[in-house]
């Protein structure tokens, strides 16, 4: 009967530990997702500045510092500011 109680014991300390590591897993999935995310918020905000700068440029009858802060914005992903 102990015997019996026992595997039984087992069985369910077996499905605790599975429950456990599906969590974790799960956590540690939405931590990359969130930190990905992230990441991909600055990098897009960065690129929409520079895309806004080179169009201000551009409507300012400007358009050789328009289309390198466009085109350095496309290339790089970043744009490139020089000081003269």
């Amino acid at each position: 009967m102990v015997m019996h109680y026992y595997k039984i014991l087992l069985e369910e300390n077996i499905s605790l530990r599975n429950d456990l590591n599906t969590a974790r897993t799960y956590v540690e999935g939405y931590g990359l997702k969130k930190t990905n995310s992230t990441i991909g918020a600055i990098l897009l905000l960065v690129a929409n500045v520079g895309v806004g700068f080179g169009v201000n440029l551009l409507t300012a009858s400007q358009t050789w510092p328009g289309l390198a802060t466009l085109f350095s914005v496309r290339l790089h992903g970043t744009p490139s500011i020089q000081t003269r």
